[in-house]
């Protein structure tokens, strides 16, 4: 349906920030629309779904979004088994943990950042992480599958103490054992070779390199990890173990552990080298979200095959 008269008039006399702020309303409200149907009840928790969806992309952008990041994923990892709607399941997670972190930080239990200025996360080090190809650069085998990082500020240097991972299943697999024994010693590498490069501005990366910011990673004992988590899922330390998956109870797929890794993944929750963490979004929510990106990533092949 076309805008009104009054509506238009409206729009027209809101400043360039109050159209902003509008446009995020509408695009919260269209987002509260598809999980209406298995939302939680909880006041608290619609509260801050709908500050996180007000910063979410229009749902057509979204969808492209995901378009790309799947075709991405199919180049740089070719002999994944995962499925395109696993792939946009995951990534469309990943991305509502990325912004409620960045309004609510998640290694302060979700309450507001009232520290913001010093502990910050820093998206273009988590993006060279992910692929440090895309900057042009090549780090060898590393599995930098991170969704935010925490860092402390001294100065020009960047103290990073904390590394959070979002995972829409509650399988805790072979892979997700790797890549938290191994976080900790990737970045440790990530650090090492931008501390040192004297071209980072040329690759995409200002600000970083000799001359610029350093990047220190917090000792074994300060540094932390966080898994998110989807709301539903009930993990503690009490009940760990039953979502780790055993060597006897995986697949080629998704491979479980062996006996004696078994025990180093549980131990390491219990030591509290990770962290368990919960988004205030559950599977369900997520689901419906995913069936919308999907309806309109379907619609564009078939209007595309025409």
């Amino acid at each position: 349906m076309p805008p009104t008269v009054s509506e238009i008039t409206i729009e027209t006399q809101l400043t360039e920030s109050q159209r902003i702020e509008r446009s995020k309303d509408k695009k919260s409200l269209r987002y509260q629309k598809l999980i209406e149907g298995v939302r939680c009840k909880e006041v608290k928790v619609i509260e801050r779904q709908n500050l996180i969806l007000r910063e979410m992309p229009d749902p057509k952008i979204l969808a492209e979004e995901m378009l790309a990041a799947v075709m991405a994923n199919n180049t740089e990892f070719p002999e994944s088994k995962s499925t395109r709607d696993e792939i946009i399941r995951g990534l469309l997670f990943e991305k509502l943990v990325v912004i409620e972190n960045d309004l609510f930080d998640l290694s302060k239990t979700g309450e507001s950042d009232e520290s913001s200025e010093e502990v910050y996360d820093d998206k273009l080090l988590v993006e060279f992480a992910h692929n440090a190809k895309r900057f042009g650069y090549d780090l060898g085998q590393f599995n930098g599958d991170i969704d935010f990082v925490r860092e402390h500020a001294k100065g020009n240097i960047s103290e990073l103490f904390g590394v959070g991972d979002a995972k829409f299943s509650s399988l805790l697999n072979e892979h997700c054992y790797k890549q938290f024994k191994n976080f900790r010693r990737g970045l440790e590498k990530v650090a090492n070779f931008l501390n040192h490069r004297t071209d980072t501005s040329e690759h995409g990366l200002p600000g970083f390199g000799v001359g610029g910011r350093q990047i220190e990673i917090a000792d074994l004992n300060h540094f932390r990890q966080f898994l998110i988590l989807s709301r539903n899922v009930k993990m503690n330390l009490g009940n760990i173990a039953e979502f780790i998956q055993k060597k006897t109870q995986g697949d080629e797929k998704n491979p479980g552990l062996n006996p004696e890794d078994f025990v180093k993944f549980e131990e390491m929750f219990i030591a509290g080298k990770i962290e368990i963490r919960n988004s205030v979004f559950s599977q369900d929510e997520v689901n419906n979200i995913k069936y919308e990106v999907m309806r309109r990533i379907n619609s564009r092949e078939e209007y595309h095959d025409e």
